[in-house]
């Protein structure tokens, strides 16, 4: 099945997204009648807890070191992905400056 960003493109008038609709909430109402793991999370669809250190590997990180620069020299914030930001912070050097100019910037971009 498509989703389709639009329900005016769909040529059976929305049909697809409505079914897409109801299945957001059956599935939404399922999880609230599953008992809550360990870390709290009641749906493990969206559960992310203890994944970040295993993600995180020192090669993406340095990737997102990278960009998260390049985002910077052009002039913009970029969105504060907090795992990240603690493992840079606990790098130490530069990467925790980075860390921590890019916490300030986006609690200055909240403030407005």
């Amino acid at each position: 099945m498509v989703t389709l960003a639009f329900p005016d493109d769909d040529p059976y008038r929305g049909a697809g997204w409505q079914s897409v609709k109801s299945g957001l909430i059956r599935r939404r109402d399922a999880a609230c009648r599953l008992a809550p793991f360990e870390c709290g999370c009641s749906d493990p669809w969206r559960c992310r807890c203890g994944d970040d250190e295993e993600v995180l590997s020192e090669f993406r990180l340095d990737c997102l070191a990278a960009a998260y620069w390049h985002v910077l020299e052009r002039g913009y914030t970029p969105v504060a992905n907090w795992p990240v930001l603690r493992r840079l912070w606990r790098r130490g050097g530069i990467h925790r400056r980075l860390a921590l100019l890019i916490s300030k910037r986006s609690e200055e971009a909240r403030e407005r």
